[in-house]
């Protein structure tokens, strides 16, 4: 009997969620439908302490959720072994009129959250402090096919730049 009691809670429940109408994206992810498709690059990476060194950056970004969130898979190897990966999860933030991502990295044991408003044609993206850091990457589009990213590391009241890529968009 308590089987048959929950099968039938289970089919009602069913029932009424296929009633409801999809869910939609919000609106303002289209500003950010240009992301979409497969990247790659030469990233130059110049952290403090250490010369500088260049891999090659491969990025995926494709609609997850029915197009309410943006799943971004990224990896720079060193020679035949990916150094650095990661995915990250962007949607709109109705409440505060901003991007939001969480970023899932090598290394780190908490997700990124970041920020991200248009400056212009520029995304930026400033994070919550995460480890003891504050980061903010910029984007910008400089061609259909052609995209600027650089990620800088908070040091006071200025910013230094870790990271730069010139992504070209795979045909």
């Amino acid at each position: 009997m308590k089987r048959l009691l929950a099968f039938a809670v289970a089919c009602s429940a069913a029932y009424a969620l296929s009633q409801l109408p999809p869910f939609q994206p919000a609106p303002e992810m289209k500003l950010i439908a240009g992301f979409l498709g497969e990247w790659s690059g030469d990233f130059k990476l110049t952290a403090p302490g250490a010369p500088p060194t260049t891999m090659p950056a491969h990025v995926k970004e494709e609609l997850y959720g029915g197009g309410v969130w943006h799943k971004t898979y990224y990896t720079m190897k060193a020679g035949n072994q990916v150094a650095f990966e990661g995915t990250s999860f962007m949607t709109w933030d109705a409440a505060k009129k901003k991007f939001k991502t969480y970023t899932f990295e090598t290394g780190a044991s908490e997700p990124r959250i970041e920020w991200g408003t248009f400056d212009g044609k520029k995304l930026i993206n400033i994070s919550e402090p995460h480890g003891g850091m504050v980061s903010r990457t910029t984007f910008e589009f400089v061609g259909a096919d052609t995209l600027k990213f650089k990620i800088e590391f908070q040091d006071g009241d200025q910013w230094m730049t870790v990271g730069e890529c010139t992504f070209k968009k795979k045909a």
